[in-house]
């Protein structure tokens, strides 16, 4: 995995996810080094509400593809972890 991504590429990076994410969810919103617009980030962290719980869970360890993933946390945290890509993904209980 990269140490650090420029920040139009993780941009761009973070859409894609959200854009895949987006039906499953009631809310969801860039978060960290993105949304606070610094030139390069470590990681892509996203912060959601989900709708759908169960296609999100689906979703989430489909965005690696082939490439083995691994999804971990507490408290409505899931980071995922794969060659692809490296994001937090945040989801909140109303």
């Amino acid at each position: 995995m990269p140490s650090e991504i420029i920040l139009e590429r993780a941009q761009k990076t973070a859409e894609a996810i959200m854009d895949t994410l987006r039906p499953y969810c009631k809310k969801i919103e860039v978060a960290g080094s993105i949304r606070r617009q610094r030139p390069w980030v470590h990681d892509i962290d996203i912060v959601l509400i989900p709708s759908d719980p169960w296609n999100l869970h689906t979703e989430i360890l489909g965005l690696c593809g082939p490439w083995p993933a691994k999804a971990s946390g507490s408290k409505g945290a899931v980071v995922l972890q794969c060659k692809s890509c490296y994001t937090s993904l945040t989801g909140g209980a109303e």
